[in-house]
C-alpha cells in the first residue's frame, strides 16, 4: 500500500465521524443514516455489486440490472448508491440495495461482513480508494462501466497519483461511454488490453409511457388545457431567480410551467418564493389528494416519482444544475420524450451527451433571464417548432442505444457473468 493511501485510511475514519452530527441535522443526511457507517445487515449469501454515486449514475446501470435478472434469474444483485434517491431509483431492480458506507476500512469490513462477492461493478468515477483496497485483498473483480472523467479529475488523479492510479491500473476491466474518457483513463494507468469503448447504458433505458395517447391521458391528470409545457426539472433555488422573472414576463402567453425542485427540503422554500412573486400556482400534493388537475399557470410538482410522467406530455424543459455551477442532471430522461430542452453553461457533468443535443438543435443556452424570458416566448409562439427539435434529441437517444450489451460481453470477457 502506498504512502498517500495510508494517510488516506488515516484521516477518513476521523472524517466519517465528524461529518455525523452535519448529516444528522438534515432530513436528508438522516436517511439510512446507520448504512453510511457499515450498518448493512445484508442477508447472508453470494452477491453480484453494482454500485452508482447519486440517481443519474444508477439510472445508467438500471439496464444492466434489468438485463442481468432477465438473463441470470438466480443472481442476487446487490445495488449501492452515495444517496437516497439514487437507492430510491435502483431498489425495484435489484435483491437488496444500500448506501455506500464512508470509505473508512472498518465501516466497509462491517457492512460486507458473512457475504460473497462475484464482482463490483461501478459507475462513472466511483474510485473510492479504501472500498477497492478491501475488494483487492478479497479478489473480487472491479469493473468500471459508464466509465467518464473530467479534465478536471484527471488533473485531481495526477495530483494524487500515488492514492488512484494504482486502483486504476488493477482494475480488472474499463468500459468507458466515450473516446475522450477512455483515453484519459488510459494515460491515467488503465491496462489497454481492458479497456474498452461500451458507451453509456443510461442511453438503453426504455421510456415507462410509450404512446402520445397515454400521454395524452396522465397530462389530464396533472394539468388543465392544451397549451404547451416548459418545465423546470431538477430546478435548485439559485436558478429559480432567472426563471421567476421570466415566467412574470410571460404570464400572459398560452403557455404552462411545471416547477419541479432537486430536493424535497426545498418544497416549501419554492412555494414561498411563488407566492412572493405573486405566480399563481397549485402544489401537485394538495392536487392528488382533491384528484383534479392545475387550473393555474404554475405547477409545483412537490411529489416524488412522477418528473418522467411530466416529461410525457413537456413541450420543453430546462435542464437544472446548469445555471448553478454543479455540471448538469441527467438529460437523458426528458429527451427521450421528444423535449426541447434548454440549459446553462454548467454542462460538465453531462458534455458528451449534451454537446451531441446541441449539435443536432435539440438543446439550446439559456443562462440568464433575458435568455429565459425568450425562451418562453418561442416556446409559446412556436410549439410544433420546440417539437420538431426535441424529436431530434429523442432520435439521438435512439441512435445511442446498445452500451448494456457491449459491457455485459466484458463482464462475461473476464469471469464477472457467465458465457
Amino acid at each position: 500500500m502506498s504512502i498517500a493511501n495510508r494517510l488516506y485510511e488515516g484521516v477518513m475514519p476521523i472524517l466519517a465521524s465528524s461529518v455525523g452530527p452535519f448529516f444528522r441535522l438534515s432530513a436528508r443526511g438522516r436517511i439510512r443514516l446507520p448504512e453510511r457507517y457499515g450498518d448493512w445487515r445484508l442477508p447472508p449469501g453470494r452477491y453480484l455489486w453494482l454500485h452508482g454515486a447519486s440517481l443519474g449514475e444508477v439510472q445508467g446501470l438500471i439496464p444492466l440490472c434489468r438485463h442481468i435478472r432477465e438473463r441470470w434469474p438466480a443472481k442476487r444483485l446487490l445495488l449501492t448508491a452515495t444517496s437516497p434517491t439514487g437507492i430510491d431509483a435502483g431498489l425495484p431492480y435489484v435483491h437488496e440495495a444500500r448506501l455506500l458506507p464512508f470509505d473508512c476500512r472498518r465501516f466497509i469490513e462491517r457492512a460486507l461482513a458473512g457475504c460473497e462477492f462475484e464482482g463490483f461493478v461501478f459507475g462513472e468515477t466511483e474510485l473510492w480508494p479504501s472500498l477497492l483496497t478491501v475488494l483487492e485483498e478479497r479478489g473480487v473483480p472491479r469493473v468500471l462501466v459508464n466509465a467518464r472523467i473530467s479534465d478536471a479529475t484527471t488533473k485531481l488523479y495526477r495530483l494524487l497519483k500515488g492514492m488512484f492510479n494504482p486502483h486504476i491500473r488493477a482494475l480488472t476491466a474499463v468500459c468507458a461511454q466515450d473516446e475522450s474518457s477512455k483515453g484519459r483513463l488510459l494515460e491515467l494507468g488503465a491496462a489497454h488490453d481492458r479497456t474498452t469503448l461500451s458507451g453509456n447504458a443510461k442511453y438503453d433505458r426504455d421510456p415507462l409511457i410509450n404512446s402520445p395517447e397515454t400521454a395524452h391521458e396522465i397530462r389530464q391528470l396533472f394539468i388543465e388545457g392544451s397549451e404547451p409545457v416548459v418545465t423546470l426539472a431538477s430546478i435548485h433555488p439559485e436558478e429559480l431567480q432567472v426563471w421567476i422573472p421570466a415566467i412574470q414576463e410571460n404570464l400572459n402567453k398560452p403557455i404552462r410551467f411545471i416547477i419541479a425542485p432537486r430536493h424535497t427540503e426545498r418544497f416549501d422554500f419554492f412555494a414561498a418564493a411563488l407566492t412572493r412573486a405573486q405566480i399563481p400556482f397549485e402544489r401537485r400534493s394538495e392536487l392528488k389528494i382533491e384528484r383534479r388537475p392545475c387550473s393555474n399557470p404554475v405547477l409545483l410538482l412537490d411529489t416524488l416519482g412522477e418528473l418522467e410522467s411530466v416529461y410525457s406530455f413537456s413541450t420543453a424543459s430546462f435542464l437544472g444544475g446548469t445555471i448553478r455551477d454543479i455540471g448538469g442532471h441527467n438529460p437523458l430522461e426528458a429527451a427521450m420524450y421528444g423535449v426541447f430542452l434548454c440549459a446553462g453553461n454548467s454542462r460538465w457533468n453531462i458534455k458528451e451527451i449534451a454537446n451531441g443535443l446541441a449539435l443536432v438543435g435539440a438543446m439550446v443556452d439559456v443562462s440568464t433571464q433575458r435568455d429565459a424570458s425568450a425562451f418562453i416566448a418561442n416556446i409559446a409562439a412556436a410549439p410544433q417548432e420546440a417539437r420538431l427539435k426535441g424529436e431530434r434529441g429523442r432520435a439521438i437517444v435512439e441512435q445511442s442505444r446498445g452500451a448494456t450489451k457491449r459491457i455485459i460481453i466484458a463482464l462475461q470477457n473476464v469471469g464477472v457473468l457467465p458465457r
